[in-house]
């Protein structure tokens, strides 16, 4: 899993595991978040994700 946070308010999550990333979509629903979307490769727009 992988959490990026920018600005305190764009929040993005990578997950493998299906039934966590289920989880987590229904759960910031439920909680009110905007903007709540699947990322997928077609809408993906990193190419890399680099860690330092």
């Amino acid at each position: 899993m992988v959490l990026l946070v920018v600005d305190s308010s764009y929040v993005t999550v990578y997950c493998k595991d299906n039934k966590i990333l289920d989880d987590l979509y229904l759960n910031a629903i439920d909680k009110g978040f905007e903007n709540v979307e699947y990322i997928t490769d077609e809408n993906d727009f990193r190419t890399r994700l680099s860690v330092w």
